[in-house]
């Protein structure tokens, strides 16, 4: 596979920040264990036992794909986010393997490679050329620093080339767009619209707003969930500091006499305007160099703090009873400093800490039965918890939050008061259009001051000039449905609500047209297909039999 990639000769694997180890330490770390331990029964497909080797082969590969799709490995808080299922996302991909396999389709070598060699981050911008060091350091550290193999790699490519064929296969439906169908539906994505907004924004009726004691007293008790203290944490912790470990990072800099040639490279890859300073004005190339060997050794020494921080956790859990104390005797016996927070709750970052949501969550979860933390990797060290204690959720005196009551209900009865202004002129506006006036004549006539909106389409993905009170999204949506001179309803919105009126529908400039549409055929084609794919995907997922020993029932 190695030499039939290399026939290729046009890509580079060049996801870098600075160099590659920099790359492979931001980028690449894993956060998510490979080998679950599980054994025994994994469960069917079709009737057809599902064995330890082909489950844990899809499940390398299913983790791969997310690595593919956000250029991470999948940590709890990200697979969180992106809604990843590792089990899930295992057995469907085991599933599309078998229907490949049952439609006896096999991939060689050089498609394998090809599909390698033109994905677009792979290639290196100015001479498309293979990078064999790259990508022999890309298998060595990062693949193998998660546990994965360039066999695992391979297998992931080669299965990606045959979902390819299953989509060519089972998508066909979607290819079937003919050019008059693309041409209309060109001239309504791309036909301008000229609009109006007539805005009703709360900041504009805040000084007609009285505020009554009764009324007050009344708003804070239908709103006391909004003012109830959330459940808070508190948390000691030992800080394993990055800036500790810049002795041993650079020792490992100094031995290593073949970063300052990939710095060298990489800035070279990169291109002088892809370092800025704070200005946004690109730095010299002495200083954009040492830009990136700072990233490297920090880097290091990143390696170093979550190292020590492990080998401190292992010993603390060793320790039994497992209690809080033992974090404070243990740091007090290797000399190490433990500090407490604020109390904070789970939306809130800890004071005074540079940390990520992990660090939260893994707060909320200690227990009085299991008071300890494994170790957090913050933005500039790891940490190691235990917890100091739990305050419950509790609803604060009126007193105690007045001024605050004060503003709320300031603020929702000027939203009442815009949008009671907005309906009222909605009605004006709709029988002033009826009776063949004009919408600049109606608007003077109640005082209100229209807004042009720049000139979009239902294809515009970004407005320029415009500052979204009302977001593009909306607009088009509104404006889709909507003939030229007619108005829309009032539309409430957070902070109040808005009137659309579409001045004018042109027609789509006609050269344009035609330069435009054989490319938008076969991307509408493109998407036809795709999604005639994932309706068949859809419905081979609920037909399959397929059993989970997890659930003993279909997996999802």
């Amino acid at each position: 596979m190695f030499a039939t990639i290399r026939r290729h000769q046009k890509w580079l694997w060049a996801i870098i920040i600075a160099v590659i180890i920099v790359s492979f330490v931001i980028f690449f770390s894993p956060n998510v264990s490979l080998d679950r331990g599980r054994t025994g029964d994994f469960g069917t497909i079709n009737g057809r036992a599902i064995g330890p080797t082909q489950f844990y082969d899809a499940y390398r590969e299913a983790i791969l794909g997310y690595f593919f799709r956000y250029g991470t490995w999948p940590s709890q808080d990200e697979a969180s986010r992106t809604g990843f299922d590792p089990d899930r996302e295992t057995r469907n991909r085991l599933l599309l393997i078998d229907v490949m396999n049952d439609n006896k389709i096999q991939v060689g070598n050089d498609a394998t490679a090809k599909w390698i060699a033109n994905l677009p981050f792979l290639q290196d911008r100015r001479t498309k050329a293979f990078r064999e060091e790259i990508y022999g350091q890309f298998v060595k550290t990062v693949l193998r620093e998660k546990g994965l193999g360039e066999a695992d790699f391979e297998r992931f490519a080669r299965h990606e080339v045959g979902i390819q064929q299953l989509i060519a296969v089972f998508g066909l439906s979607g290819k079937l767009v003919t050019p008059r169908e693309a041409e209309a539906n060109y001239r309504w994505e791309n036909s301008p619209l000229l609009t109006d907004l007539v805005l009703f924004s709360a900041s504009n009726y805040l000084a007609s707003v009285k505020v009554a004691p009764d009324e007050l007293a009344q708003f804070y008790t239908n709103q006391l969930s909004a003012y109830r203290i959330a459940e808070r944490v508190q948390v000691s912790y030992v800080k394993f500091d990055r800036t500790n470990y810049f002795g041993e990072a650079d020792q490992i800099m100094t031995k290593d006499t073949n970063w300052m040639q990939r710095i060298n490279e990489a800035y070279l890859d990169r291109g002088t305007n892809a370092f800025l300073d704070e200005l946004g004005k690109p730095m010299s190339e002495a200083l954009a160099k040492d830009k990136m060997r700072q990233e490297i050794r920090h880097n290091y020494a990143m390696q170093y703090a979550r190292r020590r921080a492990g080998e401190f956790d292992n010993e603390l859990f060793e320790k039994e009873p497992r209690k809080a104390e033992n974090l404070a005797a243990m740091a007090a016996a290797k000399m190490l400093v433990v500090k407490e927070t604020e109390p904070f709750s789970l939306e809130e970052e800890p004071k005074g800490l540079n940390v990520t949501e992990s660090f939260n969550t893994a707060a909320f979860k200690l227990t009085a039965d299991e008071p300890l933390s494994l170790p957090i990797v913050g933005e500039d060290g790891v940490y190691v918890l235990a917890l100091v204690k739990k305050i419950p959720s509790a609803t604060p005196p009126f007193d105690s939050v007045r001024a605050r009551v004060v503003e709320d209900f300031r603020q929702y009865r000027a939203r009442e008061l815009a949008r009671q202004a907005g309906a009222s002129f909605s009605q004006a506006l709709t029988n002033g259009l009826a009776q063949g006036k004009s919408f600049p004549d109606i608007c003077a006539a109640a005082k209100v001051q229209p807004i042009a909106v720049p000139e979009f389409s239902l294809s515009t993905r970004t407005l320029k000039g415009w500052d979204e009170r009302v977001e593009l999204g909306t607009l088009k949506e509104m404006a889709s449905t909507m003939a030229a001179g007619a108005a829309s309803g009032f539309e409430p919105s957070r902070d109040g609500g808005f009137i659309l009126y579409v001045r004018a529908r042109p027609s789509v400039n006609e050269t344009t047209l035609k330069q435009d549409l054989p490319q938008h055929l076969a991307d509408m084609r493109l998407s036809r297909q795709y999604q005639a794919f994932a309706e068949w995907m859809t419905h081979a997922i609920n037909a399959a039999r397929m059993t989970s020993p997890s659930r003993g029932a279909a997996a999802q």
